[in-house]
């Protein structure tokens, strides 16, 4: 099996640059349970939903920008 090297670099709360083998790989903000990740092969979408679980999901380009506001606006009004 091959090695692996994930580091994570926190910019602010709840905002992260992701880091492989290749160099940066993507860009995560995490809002509460929710988490969008911004990388090479699109965004992806995943929820904590405890105890390890989790569901993730594939997100349309075009509904990222509503999506982060979204999640922006949840932080600071919570």
């Amino acid at each position: 099996m091959p090695f692996r090297f994930r580091e994570r670099l926190r910019l602010g709360k709840g905002l992260y640059l992701n880091f492989g083998k290749r160099g940066l790989t993507s860009i995560s903000k995490r809002s509460g349970r929710a988490t969008v990740t911004v990388g090479r092969r699109g965004a992806h979408e995943s929820v904590r939903l405890g105890r390890g679980l989790s569901y993730g999901c594939l997100v349309p380009i075009l509904a990222l920008p509503a999506f982060l506001a979204a999640c922006w606006l949840f932080a600071h009004c919570v």
